[in-house]
């Protein structure tokens, strides 16, 4: 069963999150995309964990993994 994601407004922050994790989880492979989507599906939560990006220094994990410089407004 899939775990309902948080109200409308936050899930809205947190979608790229949760996508970013995926790609991340994936490695550039389709096959481990696909899986990392499907764990999505059933507890989001679980693969922002997986990719490092649960806690809240998600922000500088993720640039440090993409090297890419985000902007400090988001949450």
């Amino acid at each position: 069963m899939m775990r309902d994601p948080p109200a409308e407004q936050r899930w809205a922050e947190l979608r790229e999150r949760v996508q970013m994790a995926a790609l991340l989880c994936s490695r550039g492979d389709r096959v481990q995309l696909d899986a990392a989507l499907a764990q999505a599906a059933v507890d989001w939560r679980d693969l922002l964990v997986e990719a490092g990006l649960a806690d809240s220094d998600w922000r500088a994990v993720l640039e440090r993994a993409t090297r890419l410089e985000l902007p400090e407004n988001e949450g």
